[in-house]
């Protein structure tokens, strides 16, 4: 039996007539072939089968679903191409917002190397000051690297009688030292982050419990990287450097003075420097940088 009732194609059984009347009466062209498919041609989007096929023509005379056509192959090009366009759009936006956080980094490192009398670089400088510089290796500027100089720094370790004896008022006690490499046989946890772990372990206390950090900021995104080693945040997050909550002021203020990036990185005197800072910090004698009721310091190289 073939037939072509209100335009539609129907092949297979008197049971077809209804369905096709239906579909079409819908606004959907089809073409009903054997008892087992129902085929689409261009102008329907429905997608189904026998077995469903009665339950839409069901469906469409109760106005429960609209038919929808699919688009010409012009109107579907276009609509692809505005679909890209959206995705450049996003990649760019997600690209713009990544660059600015290693700018805020720069940004924060020059605000603080300004109250450092001992750092190399200071002052106000802008996320398109820091984006517009010269670029050394993409995506990092030349103010996002930090500078190489000469510099000294010097610590003198005593246990608390030797310190008492040398006539010390305000000793700094280490809580722990750690020192970690490689990847473990069994687990591919960077060093930096099972150094951390290991050594808010070994101090008794959480990353909540830190007060000021010094750390390796040799590019920003070694500071953002060193965030999410140190568990400030959660990866991704950038620890909050869009709100300002590691800045002077914050509830946890990174690299007061002005990290590698504005005081300079001296090589091999830089760790040194940051527990120099970090004594500074917690003996209160830090100037216009100091960090309110500090406790607890922790230093990361």
């Amino acid at each position: 039996m073939s037939t072509r009732p209100g335009g539609g194609d129907l092949r297979g059984g008197s049971d077809r007539v209804g369905l096709s009347r239906s579909l079409n009466a819908a606004g959907i062209r089809c073409v009903v072939v054997a008892p087992s498919k129902l085929q689409r041609p261009v102008g329907d989007r429905v997608k189904t089968d026998a077995k469903d096929a009665v339950h839409l023509a069901r469906l469409l005379r109760l106005d429960e679903i609209t038919a929808v056509t699919v688009p010409t192959v012009e109107q579907k090009a276009a609509r692809d191409l505005v679909r890209a366009r959206e995705d450049a759009r996003g990649d760019l936006m997600r690209a713009r917002h990544r660059l600015s956080k290693l700018a805020r980094v720069t940004v924060k490192a020059h605000h603080n190397g300004a109250l450092n009398p001992k750092a190399q670089y200071g002052g106000s400088r802008t996320l398109e000051e820091v984006l517009a510089d010269v670029m050394i290796s993409a995506p990092l500027t030349r103010m996002m690297c930090s500078p190489i100089g000469d510099g000294a720094a010097a610590l003198v370790l005593a246990s608390d009688r030797r310190a008492r004896s040398l006539g010390a008022n305000a000793p700094v006690r280490i809580r722990t030292s750690v020192l970690e490499s490689g990847f473990s046989p069994d687990s591919r946890v960077p060093a930096a982050m099972r150094s951390a772990r290991l050594a808010y372990e070994e101090a008794g206390i959480g990353p909540g419990e830190l007060d000021v950090v010094e750390l390796h900021d040799a590019a920003a995104s070694s500071e953002l990287m060193r965030y999410e080693s140190l568990t400030l945040c959660r990866p991704g997050e950038g620890a909050g450097i869009r709100t300002g909550a590691t800045a002077l002021g914050g509830t946890i203020p990174v690299n007061p003075g002005g990290g590698l990036l504005a005081r300079g990185h001296p090589i091999g005197a830089t760790g040194c420097a940051q527990l120099v800072e970090l004594c500074d910090q917690l003996r209160g004698r830090a100037g216009r940088r100091q960090v309110a009721g500090v406790r607890v310091g922790l230093g990361m190289r």
